[in-house]
């Protein structure tokens, strides 16, 4: 390959992602999400961080992805006893859900989805379209509509389903990721 077709590949790539999505919109729906999410931690383990029982920490980690680059997002270390938990962001470029993050203790990991509120297993494809408004293509492949996100525990493949979450389902996750 010669360097003038090398230089042509590299304008076509350039061009993939700014075409297709605004990415800018989706980092901020992230990042708000995000917020979010950490927000609910902290209230719902506010009564055990004013006891002692467990230490709150934020981590911040760079993500790079295709279309955002390289970007920081913030995580959260949740320390009781001799126990680490780490609630680590994982991206936003995923197919059914803008956003991913893991539940990580010493014996399992779970994954917390960004996705449709009222969705209880996959079935959707996000879109944004090109004004930035966040959209989702329905399975049935009739119609788009707009979506309200909410943060979901999601089983493990094959047979993925979504359960809301709530202090109590946080709670569940906890006690899973350190007991296995």
């Amino acid at each position: 390959m010669s360097e003038r077709e090398f230089e042509a590949f590299l304008k076509e790539a350039e061009g993939d992602f700014s075409t297709t999505e605004n990415w800018e919109d989706r980092l901020v729906l992230w990042q708000d999400k995000l917020q979010v999410l950490r927000a609910d931690i902290h209230q719902w383990l506010a009564k055990y961080v004013e006891a002692g029982s467990i230490v709150i920490s934020e981590e911040e980690k760079t993500l790079i992805e295709e279309g955002l680059g390289s970007y920081a997002v913030k995580g959260l270390r949740l320390e009781f006893g001799h126990r680490i938990i780490s609630i680590t962001p994982v991206g936003t470029r995923l197919i059914g859900s803008v956003g991913r993050v893991d539940v990580i203790g010493p014996k399992a990991t779970q994954r917390l989805l960004l996705v449709d509120k009222t969705a209880t297993e996959p079935n959707i494809a996000t879109y944004i379209t090109p004004n930035g408004e966040v959209e989702v293509f329905e399975a049935t492949g009739q119609y788009f509509v707009k979506v309200d996100w909410a943060w979901k525990l999601a089983t493990r493949p094959p047979e993925v389903k979504y359960t809301h979450l709530d202090a109590n389902a946080f709670f569940d996750i906890l006690m899973k990721v350190v007991n296995g």
